[in-house]
């Protein structure tokens, strides 16, 4: 929806970092998840580099949540190995996949 109206949603991603960062240990753990998943989704579309979301996925480990935790854990190698293939090439995308498959374990 995002592309649809980039105008009203440009500073979307901003706010809901923004959000997460200042107010994150108070949010319900509920609310907390949905959110990072706002923003997981944000940069599977391309609309959010790897860089923009991982000092935050690495500040968001002070909450007190494991499945938090875990997903966050998740996206952050995703994200790390994303980087990987961009730098390395194939050599990078065959140790992308064993590092992903090796997770969903």
């Amino acid at each position: 929806v995002s592309k649809c109206y980039p105008k009203e949603t440009a500073r979307l991603a901003t706010q809901l970092m923004d959000l997460l960062d200042t107010h994150a240990t108070v949010l319900d753990a509920a609310l907390r998840r949905t959110l990072i998943q706002a923003l997981v989704l944000l940069r599977n579309r391309n609309q959010l580099t790897p860089n923009d979301v991982l000092p935050l996925f690495f500040r968001m480990f002070r909450c007190q949540d494991k499945q938090l935790r875990q997903t966050l854990f998740k996206h952050i190698v995703s994200g790390v190995l994303q980087i990987l293939v961009e730098h390395t090439g194939s050599t990078g995308s065959m140790l992308a996949a064993f590092e992903l498959e090796r997770l969903d374990r």
